[in-house]
């Protein structure tokens, strides 16, 4: 199967190079600032072209969609299955089966619903839209007969275990580990959900 990887030629240049370095490209970034403070206007002019020049190749768009190339290549053969996810980039690249396990995170799901993370756009299809939590097929079919430990002192139990019985014998039978990695996923995946980070749900690696 093909992977088709999109970009102009600032993902090229990143996937066959590397990326630059940050420190040189925030420098330069400094440089046209300081330097159209001092300029005639014609100057001013000049330099303001050439910022635009820079930022087209170098600045934050560019080198997001350049980073976001560069991960794609680097898990074009991650397998789609249920698996063990450890980085951001992981996260951000996961393959279908993932994804949907992934959105089944409530706290994921309701960031998704509010329209504050991408939600895998294009490749992620929600089967059952508006539901989260219990309310949520994939939720339950990863947390029947998993226990829960009450997390506050005013809960109404020490601890409980929920068995739902559905109507789904041509969806995919989970296992107990497979259940248990689904669950180590959400929580990574919802220590890297904070404002202002970068998404872990966006193939582009936008922000939250």
């Amino acid at each position: 199967m093909a992977t088709i990887v999109n970009g102009g030629r600032q993902a090229y240049s990143a996937i066959a190079f590397g990326l630059p370095n940050t420190n040189t490209v925030s420098f330069l970034q400094n440089q046209f600032t300081s330097m159209s403070s001092v300029m005639s206007e014609a100057g001013r002019s000049f330099m303001e072209r050439g910022r635009e020049l820079f930022d087209k190749y170098h600045g934050a768009e560019a080198m997001r969609l350049a980073k976001a190339a560069i991960r794609a290549t680097q898990h074009m053969f991650m397998h789609d299955a249920i698996m063990e996810l450890n980085n951001i980039s992981q996260f951000q690249q996961a393959k279908p089966v993932m994804q949907r396990w992934i959105m089944a995170c409530p706290d994921i799901r309701k960031l998704y619903h509010q329209q504050r993370c991408d939600g895998y756009s294009g490749s992620y299809i929600d089967m059952y839209p508006g539901t989260i939590g219990e309310d949520h097929y994939d939720y339950r079919k990863v947390m029947s007969g998993i226990m829960v430990v009450g997390e506050t002192d005013d809960c109404d139990y020490d601890w409980r275990m929920r068995v739902w019985i559905e109507d789904d014998e041509n969806d995919v039978t989970l296992s107990f580990g497979d259940k248990t990695t689904i669950l180590s996923v959400w929580d990574m995946v919802k220590s890297m959900a904070k404002p202002g980070k970068e998404d872990p749900t966006d193939p582009l690696c936008g922000t939250l």
